[in-house]
């Protein structure tokens, strides 16, 4: 950042994720970007995606209700690349309240494998770690009050709403249906340049800020250092 900033007068910086390994470094590129005028932004590419945005539009009008409880599957690093499915779930009931470390599979250089949970301003969630020597996976399911939410590997999102039973009085499940919300992960990048479009013009955007990038990065590297 420092080296673009010498030579370049640049609108804006997308920041390939996390934005920092340690917070002190965080707060350097966004002191510096904040004083020469620049859009800092962070490539969360899950934001930008038209399925996790409808996600968002339902959970912000209640259509899917909280608080929410998320389990979550990561693999290759807590910074790596389960800061991922922090900034998704930071952004669809976030703000992150709290962090809890649970237990550690490996360490790996300025990174960890390890198991923990976070409390967020409109519900909980435990993140799992899978040793990647067995194989990648990332997946998440959020249960709210009305239904259920998968998100898969491939950006496959479901959505279950419940149904109240034919036989016992007021028993309810989930319902056997299952809605898919369409996702366009296949062009990921294509939609956060979209967003990014749209930061330019000072609109309102999708894409994670510096500022989130940064809490991201203190939470996470809190549970790396103290465990």
């Amino acid at each position: 950042v420092e080296q673009i900033i010498k030579k370049f007068k640049p609108k804006a910086i997308l920041c390939e994720k996390p934005l920092a390994y340690k917070p002190e470094e965080a707060k350097k590129i966004i002191n510096l970007c904040e004083s020469h005028n620049i859009a800092l932004l962070v490539n969360y590419i899950r934001r930008a995606d038209p399925g996790i945005l409808e996600l968002k539009k339902r959970i912000d009008e209640n259509k899917i209700q909280g608080p929410h409880k998320a389990m979550v599957w990561y693999s290759k690093g807590l910074m790596h690349n389960g800061s991922h499915f922090v900034d998704l779930l930071t952004f669809l009931i976030g703000p992150i309240k709290s962090s809890k470390y649970i237990s550690k599979n490996k360490s790996i250089k300025l990174d960890s494998d390890m198991d923990f949970s976070l409390e967020f301003k409109n519900g909980s969630a435990i993140f799992c770690c899978l040793p990647d020597k067995n194989f990648s996976h990332y997946a998440a399911e959020i249960i709210s009050k009305n239904g259920r939410i998968r998100y898969e590997y491939d950006g496959k999102i479901t959505w279950q709403g419940i149904v109240s039973s034919e036989n016992i009085e007021n028993k309810k499940s989930l319902s056997p249906d299952h809605e898919v919300i369409p996702d366009d992960m296949e062009r990921y990048q294509y939609n956060i340049a979209d967003q990014l479009y749209l930061a330019l013009l000072k609109k309102q955007n999708s894409l994670c800020s510096g500022r989130e990038g940064l809490e991201i990065v203190k939470n996470l590297s809190n549970l790396i250092i103290n465990n």
